[in-house]
């Protein structure tokens, strides 16, 4: 008859088995998150459509499903050969998935031009830049034309001639657009890039979340760039929330404005609690589109290259 090894033992192989199926489930629920959040940003790309209005009120869409991680140039052309009756008014919009307007402008369709540019804008950025949220990001592009349509003598429909110019920002907006799904920082220092539209537009930009754990009385700081290129300029936020989702900075970690570059660096945030806990980073607009942010997130104590194993509640 073999040995039989001691129940004390036996428990123990037990105990062990079971830590290595949770340890490891953590690390692939870990990984898994992050995954979710890996992009494949489209190849630059540059496509050409025309619109030719029938008569006064003719529309047509054009699906572009414009990337997080792309940029967007539109560009218009026309020539109606020296007739000043030819032409129209043409209104171009940007709708989004549900095709909700999300901006919109006029091109004066009359003459000759060989360069008009969407967006031309004090308030936008040229080229549109691709951002985290769908409520805000371009799918389609409908045209119209809405006033003083006119086919000249002899009449000739008129014709617009589009440019789409589309370029990648590999590894632009990967946050989140809510609580639900901000990814884990999954260490310190961890450097994120996007661009955030008006927070307090309409439709407004949530902005983008991140998801930080941090021990017991961890500090972290972030710092990074700005840029902005229109006349308006910008207001670009940071904000924090606890765990339940309870904004704990109320006058803000950030608020800046710029019409141009501007680097920052927030003061320190450290964990209230002497116990491990998550919080919420929100970056957002506060005025008007920020066309580029880039926000380093740190921890002045982190000595570990690897990132503690997250709280799952």
């Amino acid at each position: 008859m073999g040995n039989k090894m001691p129940q004390s033992d036996l428990n123990q192989l037990r105990w062990n088995r079971f830590l290595k199926s949770v340890t490891l489930g953590l690390i692939l629920l870990f990984l898994s998150t992050q995954a979710a959040y890996s992009q494949n940003c489209p190849s630059a790309s540059t496509s050409n459509f025309s619109f030719e209005p029938q008569f006064l009120g003719d529309s047509t869409t054009v699906t572009i499903d414009l990337a997080p991680c792309e940029t967007l140039e539109l560009h218009e052309s026309h020539d109606m050969l020296g007739d000043g009756n030819r032409g129209t008014l043409v209104r171009v919009t940007y709708l989004n998935s549900s095709d909700v307007p999300i901006w919109s402008q006029s091109i004066y369709g009359f003459d000759a031009a060989t360069d008009n540019k969407v967006p031309d804008s004090y308030s936008e950025p040229f080229p549109w830049v691709g951002i985290r949220s769908p409520i805000v990001q371009p799918a389609k592009i409908k045209l119209e034309s809405w006033c003083c349509y006119g086919q000249g003598n002899p009449p000739i429909v008129p014709q617009y001639y589009f440019t789409v110019i589309r370029a990648p920002r590999s590894g632009y907006n990967i946050g989140g657009d809510s609580f639900g799904n901000a990814p884990l920082v999954p260490s310190f220092p961890t450097t994120y890039r996007g661009s955030v539209h008006d927070g307090r537009g309409t439709p407004a930009d949530p902005g983008q979340y991140f998801k930080v754990h941090l021990n017991g009385n961890q500090p972290i700081y972030a710092s990074g760039v700005i840029t902005q290129n229109t006349y308006y300029g910008t207001n670009f936020v940071l904000d924090i929330y606890d765990s339940n989702q309870q904004l704990i900075t109320p006058n803000h970690w950030l608020f800046t404005f710029t019409d141009g570059v501007y680097n920052y660096t927030t003061g320190t945030f450290t964990n209230p609690n002497a116990t491990p806990a998550d919080f919420y980073i929100r970056a957002w607009s506060y005025n008007w589109t920020t066309r580029d942010f880039s926000m380093t997130i740190n921890s002045p104590t982190q000595t570990c290259a690897c990132p503690d194993i997250p709280i799952v509640p």
